[in-house]
């Protein structure tokens, strides 16, 4: 039950990063945001051993 406005936008995802010095672009910070997204599922089901 995913809700869209829990999500972090790309936006707040490029404020994060430039302030820790990466500059990135709109493009990229969805990508980052994706794969983020992804592990942080992997992870999840496997310490609840949930079948991805």
């Amino acid at each position: 039950m995913e809700n869209e406005k829990d999500k972090m936008t790309p936006e707040a995802a490029m404020q994060v990063l430039r302030r820790k010095g990466l500059i990135v672009s709109r493009e990229q910070a969805e990508k980052i945001l994706c794969f983020l997204y992804l592990i942080a599922e992997v992870a999840i089901s496997k310490y609840l051993k949930i079948p991805p």
